[in-house]
């Protein structure tokens, strides 16, 4: 069982009297920083000037360069997103840091690919909340936010103790850390994506077309398949029951429908499948693939984004909509 820590169980004082910077204010950013200035920590923001810029000084934050933001701070959250990761660390973070400071990030992706490399002479952390980022404020000492925690560099010899304590602050009195990895957290993250998510995402889509052209009313496929927000229900249900468990909520010819016809996503092929997207991950293949993509300017991402807009699914949802939030 992976070592599990709660938010009261952690000794928080190593962070007494440090001072935070949180390097983005955006979706995470926003978050954890309002999060931890409610756990009552000293806090900066590191971000360009930008909108992003403009909400933290509303809302009371003292907001900085990013370079003197890194200079100011004891504990550095870098919460900007992973794909501008790698130039605004070197350009801005990495000549910033003196020794002994803590460098936190909330993704394993750029420090285990390689697309990163931190001076030895400060601790490197992460902690990942498994949320997305407004949930993470929303849930803060009312709801459990489970974060996992690792260590990548160790200079001051307490690097898991301000992994524990940065996580306890950000998740409130109900917060949970699991013992992770930056590996096992960017490795899973990215299978999870592309293993899961998206199928799901694109196979709503083919049943969607089979159905339409089965002689189905589009409004009903949609309202049937998702737009009722059941699906969402039965996932809240998976959450709280087990992902097995939850089928006990259906009928039993719903149950007996689900077991037999889902077989075949239990196939070997599909298992095949997964080992081939995980080797993928493995190798760092995908990882090339998606830098060269960025340094391109994103021509695939755009086009495969202008044909999944273009798709009649993107109207049909919008006139379901209107009639459902009439």
């Amino acid at each position: 069982m992976v070592p599990t820590y709660s938010s009261e169980s952690v000794d928080k004082s190593i962070l007494k009297g440090k001072t935070f910077s949180v390097i983005g204010f955006g979706n995470q950013g926003r978050s954890q920083a309002l999060n931890l200035r409610d756990s009552g920590c000293r806090l900066l923001i590191g971000n360009i000037e930008d909108d992003y810029a403009k909400q933290a000084e509303d809302e009371g934050f003292t907001v900085l360069s990013i370079r003197e933001a890194v200079q100011r701070a004891d504990i550095i959250l870098v919460l900007i997103p992973d794909e501008v990761q790698p130039i605004v660390f070197e350009r801005d973070i990495s000549g910033a840091l003196r020794a002994g400071q803590v460098v936190d990030f909330a993704s394993g992706y750029n420090i285990h690919f390689g697309l990163i490399h931190p001076p030895t002479n400060v601790d490197v952390i992460m902690v990942a909340p498994k949320m997305i980022g407004a949930a993470v404020r929303t849930r803060f000492n009312r709801l459990s936010i489970p974060n996992l925690i690792a260590v990548n560099q160790n200079s001051s010899g307490h690097a898991k103790e301000y992994a524990l304590a940065l996580s306890a602050m950000i998740g409130g009195s109900k917060g949970i850390s699991f013992d992770s990895s930056f590996k096992d957290e960017a490795e899973l993250d990215l299978f999870s994506e592309h293993a899961i998510d998206g199928p799901s995402l694109l196979g709503l889509v083919s049943a969607f077309d089979v159905l339409v052209q089965a002689g189905f009313s589009p409004e009903l496929i949609i309202l049937e398949l998702y737009q009722s927000g059941e699906i969402v229900e039965v996932w809240k249900s998976a959450v709280e029951k087990g992902l097995l468990h939850q089928l006990e909520g259906h009928s039993t010819t719903s149950q007996y429908g689900q077991l037999t016809r889902g077989k075949s996503a239990t196939s070997e092929q599909v298992k095949q499948e997964y080992r081939r997207l995980l080797t993928a991950i493995h190798d760092g293949s995908f990882v090339r693939e998606w830098t060269q993509e960025m340094q391109a300017n994103y021509p695939r991402l755009t086009e495969l984004k202008k044909e999944a807009y273009s798709h009649p699914i993107n109207e049909t949802e919008k006139q379901l909509r209107a009639i459902l939030n009439h």
